[in-house]
């Protein structure tokens, strides 16, 4: 009987040993989620007043390759026997140019979450060019081929300043 009792204390201790040791790991992974999440908010701030003065390059950049992507295009769709032989090159190109979209809508929103001023926003569009709005060429090219999009693009409403995607 009195064995018993021992392992039933065993038992008992070994429990609420394990229980203890899980709930002090839950509060540990809670922490380090917080943090994590306050380095993320505080990155991002960097991101859109540290480096300020790079963003514009960067979005020029993106809106250089975003319009000679399109140019490609253009000729893929004036020159469909290439595009048919080819398919794997218009898939490149395409995945090529949403990415830049994608990448220029993200430093236009961390901007303007952030609270960056109207005329810093108005010179990133400026930038960016009018350009960006439009999708119609890639959207045609993959509809002449009769092939599905494999890529999310991304076009922007410069009246509301919103990331939408199709």
């Amino acid at each position: 009987m009195e064995t018993m009792f021992w392992v039933y204390l065993a038992v008992v201790v070994v429990l609420l040993s394990g229980f203890l040791h899980y709930r002090r790991k839950c509060t540990r992974m809670i922490r380090e989620y917080r943090r994590m999440k306050v380095s993320l908010i505080d990155h991002q701030k960097a991101v859109a007043f540290i480096y300020q003065d790079l963003i514009p390059n960067t979005v020029l950049n993106q809106a250089r390759l975003i319009q000679e992507q399109r140019h490609l295009l253009k000729h893929m769709q004036g020159n469909l026997g290439f595009a048919l032989a080819n398919p794997d090159a218009v898939d490149l190109i395409s995945c090529s140019y949403a990415n830049a979209k994608l990448l220029l809508a993200t430093y236009m929103e961390v901007c303007h979450k952030e609270g960056v001023n109207e005329e810093y926003m108005q010179g990133l569009y400026h930038k960016a060019g009018d350009y960006v709005d439009d999708d119609t060429d890639i959207i045609a090219l993959y509809r002449t081929l009769k092939r599905p999009m494999p890529v999310n693009l991304f076009f922007f409403n410069k009246m509301t300043k919103k990331k939408e995607k199709r």
